[in-house]
């Protein structure tokens, strides 16, 4: 059965009947063949299985990791070239490549542009060449035209991140050289719905008092109502982020900003209510983690910063119970994401990647600098296997400071004061020979 369950689209299996009688030299058939064979059995179904699409395999090519494979880079591409050859026998695929010759008038536009602009603006001027859509011709429809294409026809990498290159390139084009650059400009589709106003949209206590709340988390008066330990730089950046966004929240839920002159307008009760809603709205009418968080941080602020009486206290900690979320286990999306390991072949996979990695840095020809990259990479998946640490404090590993020598031993021994919750940290890592 079609993995995306339509029988009428055609298959890698069609491509490989449409290959044979292909104008290919046998070598090249020969090799067609085996890169689709290599790329179906990374992903574990058969070539009748998987849609003969640029934009199903693309997609799939991105979740794949050759290394954890055991193939080569350059293996690999090859696998990717005989794909894209495979698929262009049964269907439309545009090339990752475009060599198609520039037309005199874009050539000399592009020259004009510099370097780090013309790279984000070619491969689109190459695509309009290729259709003969002159300079003076181009309109908003071409642009269109090619945004579907390298998202829908092309196999390469990061399609998306592609046409955003190219939309950012083209108006700043636009914008910088008017009397040359054909003047239409590229609408940009909001990913997201921006809602969180700058601190400038309220009074100025309001930015004040969020402030010595922060200053508060810092402990930086070492007041006896304070912390006991100062917060992390971190925490007090979501605080107030958190801070600034229940303001506007408000503000958007018809409350005047000018009334909003500091925290205490915002931990009362109802208007702690109209943050809750329209957070909860967001989420598709019902609590998450994130409307959890926001309602305890509100609750934590009127408590200790505020310092609002009891009943108020009460109310506001019933609300945030209704809003609360089970913490208890794995997320449903995480008990997917770990499904896999129910298979002793993708553990066996997994716990011998580090070493698969190894092995493919030493048979690379590529620059040391590039290989050292990978060798990290494995060091890194091997500690992560071996001890549960935060990804910051793996980063931060100073080899001087961290790793120690004791006996035939090495230890990594990273202080309180660089772990959170604050606790001392010392593993054995591995042997000294």
């Amino acid at each position: 059965m079609m993995t995306d369950n339509d029988p009428n689209k055609p298959t890698l299996a069609n491509a490989l009947v449409a290959l044979l009688e292909a104008p290919l030299t046998d070598i090249q058939k020969r090799d067609t063949r085996s890169a689709v064979m290599t790329f179906c059995r990374a992903l574990g179904l058969s070539p009748d299985e998987v849609p003969a699409s640029p934009i199903y395999i693309r997609r799939k090519l991105e979740s794949i990791s050759y290394v954890a494979l055991g193939y080569s880079k350059g293996r690999w591409g090859n696998v990717k070239t005989g794909v894209a050859r495979a698929v262009g026998l049964v269907g439309k695929s545009y090339p990752s490549r475009n060599t198609t010759k520039l037309l005199p008038k874009w050539a000399a536009l592009l020259k004009m542009l510099p370097a780090s602009l013309k790279r984000k603006v070619s491969a689109g001027a190459r695509y309009l060449s290729g259709l003969g859509v002159d300079v003076d011709a181009v309109s908003l429809s071409d642009l269109h035209s090619y945004r579907d294409t390298i998202l829908n026809d092309r196999m390469r990498a990061n399609a998306e991140q592609a046409w955003d290159h190219f939309l950012w390139g083209w108006n700043l084009a636009v914008a910088q050289f008017p009397d040359t650059w054909p003047q239409i400009t590229i609408p940009r589709v909001e990913k997201r719905e921006v809602y969180v106003y700058p601190f400038a949209y309220f009074p100025a206590s309001f930015e004040a008092d969020v402030n010595a709340y922060a200053d508060r988390m810092r402990n930086i008066n070492l007041d006896d109502d304070g912390p006991v330990r100062p917060s992390r730089p971190a925490t007090i950046e979501t605080r107030t982020r958190q801070l600034r966004t229940a303001a506007s929240v408000l503000a958007r839920s018809g409350v005047d900003p000018a009334t909003i002159t500091g925290i205490a307008r915002l931990v009362e009760v109802d208007n702690f209510k109209l943050i809750l809603h329209f957070h909860m709205e967001r989420a598709g009418g019902k609590t998450s983690a994130g409307v959890a968080q926001i309602a305890s941080c509100l609750r934590n602020v009127a408590r200790h910063y505020v310092k609002v009486d009891e009943e108020h206290d009460r109310k506001m900690s019933a609300l945030c119970k209704r809003v609360s979320v089970q913490t208890g286990g794995l997320t449903a999306k995480n008990r997917e994401r770990l499904r896999p390991f129910d298979d002793a072949e993708h553990v066996r996979q997994f716990l011998c990647l580090p070493d698969t990695i190894r092995q493919h840095v030493e048979r690379d020809k590529r620059a040391p600098a590039q290989k050292a990259v990978l060798a990290q990479m494995a060091a890194a998946i091997a500690l992560l296997q071996a001890i549960p640490i935060r990804i910051a404090n793996m980063c931060a590993i100073d080899i001087n400071r961290h790793l120690k020598p004791q006996r035939k031993e090495v230890h990594l021994v990273i202080s309180e004061s660089e772990t959170c919750p604050p606790s001392a940290f010392n593993r054995q890592i591995g042997c000294i020979k």
